[in-house]
């Protein structure tokens, strides 16, 4: 209520106003106009205000008394309460009435109050004791207790996700704003990206086509290095158009995706010749296959694109490995037979002349391609002087310019001292070169050429270890490269 002297907004329960001080009984006493008759009762269990003519409380539900019952002192004291009377001046009313007799509907004036009587009236309207108001206050104190408990338990559901929040109006608008533009810019990005893909599309249209073709050619064998040509034509069709529209870019995924293809073509082509009889020419031809590939990686690389290259090298490290040693142990084979062809090993061994480091002078395919050229270069000359179209001078000139090609395989070293002997040339510089290989592989390995084995029988690229022929008929890898340091230094006739 409002203090009837300074209108300062106080506690209805106070005597005196906490600001001016005054004596608010009094005060009322002085502005309270009491009509003769007020229509307005108060419940006396619950003080509710009531209704004229009304027989139970609409708060708590308690029978109005009737009229004609008379009142103690205390009784007429009468306070009036709006159930939600909180701050507001209007919700709160208070009638102070001394010696006021309740007479069922009516209430009777009396004289004015005295402030040290003014008492509120309890559910019976007796005097509240300490008692009550101490039990008032463990109430009070219980409820605010429940309450910090009951705020403690929702915030921590609303931390741990448990308990949502409602959103407010505002909120819900801003959301809805902001998930409208995100779907209107969602939607102008698919539109941009489907106006892209279909101008990619049309920029692509041949090359595209040509790479479906491509593709299904390579599902035929007869039709593989076709489609491997096809393929490779879209993808250089792919980058120059990407190049042209001035965005690379758009042409990386067509470009790996038939890089891709190629691989597997080209490994398709690799499984098909590999079935085939085992040859040098063979093994070239796949490996200059697996060239091209790497040849065209590097292209597309050098305009932008990059390619996955890991199942090609992959690919390409296991075929030479297992051809390779395919070819060595057939080679090898030709130990068991009384007679071979020289043809028939120069067939399997030509065309590996590239498939070895040629740093690596002890490569067991090496050693096998060196020997069997001896014995092709051997065939030739013997044929080229039996028709007359070579002389015995011209073909010790050919072995001169192949006797590091040969490894300085000491039967040819031989062969060359007789055809110069033949043709009445000097060549005592080889042939001292020649006496002290014998001598030294006699002195290391105890074998004397051309007495414990026939010279045209000598196994010179045996090394006696994973690939050995045989365990004496070779020399040893030392021995190779002392004959190497020997023959460095020796003229042949040019």
């Amino acid at each position: 209520m409002k203090c009837p002297k300074c209108q300062t907004e106080i506690n209805s329960n106070a005597r005196f106003c906490t600001k001016c001080g005054c004596n608010l009984a009094v005060e009322m006493a002085k502005t309270a106009k009491a009509p003769e008759s007020v229509q307005t009762m108060a419940c006396t269990n619950c003080g509710a205000a009531l209704k004229p003519g009304a027989k139970f409380c609409v708060k708590c539900g308690q029978a109005v008394e009737s009229s004609g019952g008379s009142q103690t002192q205390e009784d007429k004291t009468m306070f009036l309460y709006n159930e939600n009377s909180t701050n507001r001046e209007d919700d709160q009313t208070m009638i102070i009435d001394r010696g006021n007799v309740n007479t069922g509907n009516q209430v009777v004036q009396g004289p004015a109050p005295v402030l040290d009587d003014i008492v509120p009236p309890d559910n019976k309207g007796k005097k509240k004791d300490s008692g009550s108001a101490g039990k008032g206050l463990i109430i009070a104190a219980v409820v605010l207790l429940l309450l910090v408990i009951a705020s403690g338990v929702a915030c921590f559901m609303v931390w741990n996700g448990t308990l949502q929040l409602p959103s407010f109006a505002g909120s819900n608008r801003e959301d809805k704003e902001e998930n409208s533009t995100e779907d209107e810019s969602e939607e102008e990005s698919t539109a941009q990206t489907d106006a892209v893909d279909t101008n990619t599309a049309e920029l692509f249209a041949e090359a595209d086509q040509l790479l479906a073709e491509g593709k299904n050619q390579i599902t035929v064998d007869a039709e593989v290095l076709n489609g491997m040509e096809n393929i490779r034509s879209a993808m250089n069709q792919f980058a120059d158009q990407a190049q042209a529209a001035g965005d690379a870019d758009i042409a990386a995924d067509r470009i790996a995706d038939a890089f891709a293809s190629y691989v597997t073509a080209l490994t398709k082509r690799k499984d098909i010749m590999s079935a085939q009889e085992l040859s040098g020419a063979i093994y070239s031809q796949i490996m200059s296959e697996i060239k091209d590939a790497e040849t065209l990686a590097e292209e597309m690389s050098a305009k932008g694109y990059t390619v996955d290259t890991a199942s090609l090298i992959t690919m390409k490290d296991a075929f030479k490995t297992s051809y390779t040693e395919q070819v060595i142990k057939k080679f090898d084979d030709f130990t068991n037979r009384e007679a071979w062809s020289r043809t028939e090993a120069w067939n399997l061994m030509s065309g590996f002349e590239s498939a070895f480091d040629s740093s690596d002078l002890n490569d067991p395919l090496r050693l096998r391609y060196a020997y069997a050229l001896s014995w092709w270069i051997q065939k030739q000359i013997e044929t080229d002087l039996a028709n007359g179209t070579i002389t015995e001078k011209g073909a010790a000139i050919k072995i001169g310019g192949l006797i590091e090609a040969m490894d300085y395989n000491p039967m040819m070293i031989a062969y060359y001292i007789s055809c110069m002997d033949q043709a009445g040339e000097d060549c005592t510089q080889v042939l001292q070169a020649y006496e002290d290989i014998v001598q030294h592989i006699a002195d290391t390995q105890g074998v004397w050429l051309g007495e414990d084995i026939e010279i045209d029988h000598f196994w010179y690229f045996n090394d006696f270890g994973t690939y050995s022929v045989d365990d004496q008929n070779g020399v040893t890898p030392e021995n190779r490269q002392w004959i190497r340091d020997r023959m460095s230094s020796v003229a042949f006739a040019q």
